[in-house]
């Protein structure tokens, strides 16, 4: 019994950990193209998983990264401009949002899949505006997944889930659960614990705009003044944030 208990775990093991390692190193290389923060690495990353997908089709860790992957290629997409950026949102957020989902399906317990989805949706409204979040009856689904990140690690992502409840709360409007006062909350939060992320400032900055820009103004400036300075050699520095901050000053 001893001994066909052992064959029978030895032969499991050969069939599962081949394809556990490729998981490993697909996740590996994609986490690596993920830094590299272009358009090119962004695709590379999202065939990759794709792929590993394709013969893994439960694996938790390859689902979120595809959601990451595709509402930063939309992101991305939009900040440069890219000729038809709006369809490519539409496009990347949507499956993005499809990704998210799946993994948590997967695994209800991890953040990963519900902020991912969630952000994935926003990336999905730059494109089609948020009255088409608000017409497919998806702020309900949006609010909620982010609701569950921050529950579970509000921290992830140097503050990822306040900053997405913050711009969500910013974006939706009054009648449909907008709330600037939510919105600036989530946003001090996040900035009290990573006071120089570049997202956190940015979004921070968004709803002093929106609630009172002239009464405001003096922190705004300091906010995205900081964002549009900082280097690009510098880990702070990520090129969706700083080009908003400039497009923000120019306002003012």
């Amino acid at each position: 019994m001893k001994t066909a208990l052992h064959t029978g775990m030895v032969l499991i093991t050969l069939v599962l950990v081949p394809g556990l390692i490729r998981a490993q190193q697909v996740t590996a290389q994609v986490d690596a193209l993920d830094k590299q923060a272009e358009l090119a690495s962004y695709q590379k990353s999202i065939e990759l998983l794709t792929s590993a997908i394709a013969a893994d089709a439960n694996n938790y860790e390859l689902y979120w990264r595809l959601a990451r992957a595709h509402q930063n290629y939309g992101d991305l997409a939009a900040s440069r401009k890219v000729a038809n950026y709006k369809a490519l949102c539409v496009e990347h957020g949507r499956a993005g949002m499809k990704a998210g989902e799946k993994a948590i399906a997967l695994k209800p317990s991890g953040v990963e899949g519900y902020f991912y989805a969630g952000c994935a949706a926003g990336t999905l409204s730059t494109g089609a505006g948020i009255y088409t979040i608000i017409k497919d009856k998806l702020t309900e689904r949006i609010r909620s997944n982010l609701e569950r990140a921050y529950q579970i690690d509000r921290r992830f992502a140097d503050g990822g889930p306040m900053q997405a409840l913050a711009g969500y709360y910013k974006d939706v409007p009054r009648l449909m659960g907008g709330n600037l006062s939510k919105a600036e909350e989530y946003a001090r939060e996040s900035m009290k614990y990573y006071p120089n992320d570049p997202a956190g400032r940015t979004i921070l900055a968004e709803v002093l705009m929106k609630d009172d820009r002239k009464k405001n103004r003096a922190e705004i400036l300091t906010l995205l003044r900081g964002v549009a300075a900082t280097p690009k050699n510098s880990p702070q520095y990520l090129e969706v944030w700083v080009t908003k901050a400039k497009e923000l000053l120019a306002e003012m």
